[in-house]
């Protein structure tokens, strides 16, 4: 299944140990990609596992952590493609 591959070519390094929130920035044409759709290995949509949140730049990622209060500690990954 495409999704399923492409979820393992982007995400694949994770090891199956999706973190809470995954933020991506993206450029071209993949970032009409809905990576919210991808199929994880054990037949999730991506987005039932964790929160995915596009950002433009990478000032808006060290914006956010800035901004964010030490009440909550989520894991999370930064992709950039």
């Amino acid at each position: 299944m495409l999704s399923a591959d492409l979820y393992r070519r982007f995400f694949g390094f994770l090891d199956e140990k999706i973190p809470e929130k995954i933020i991506i920035s993206t450029s071209n044409e993949i970032s009409q990609l809905p990576f919210e759709t991808l199929i994880t290995p054990d037949n999730f949509y991506l987005i039932e596992k964790a929160t995915v949140q596009y950002i433009s730049t990478f000032k808006d990622f060290n914006t956010e952590i800035v901004s964010k209060t030490q009440k909550t500690l989520t894991t999370r990954i930064l992709i950039t493609l």
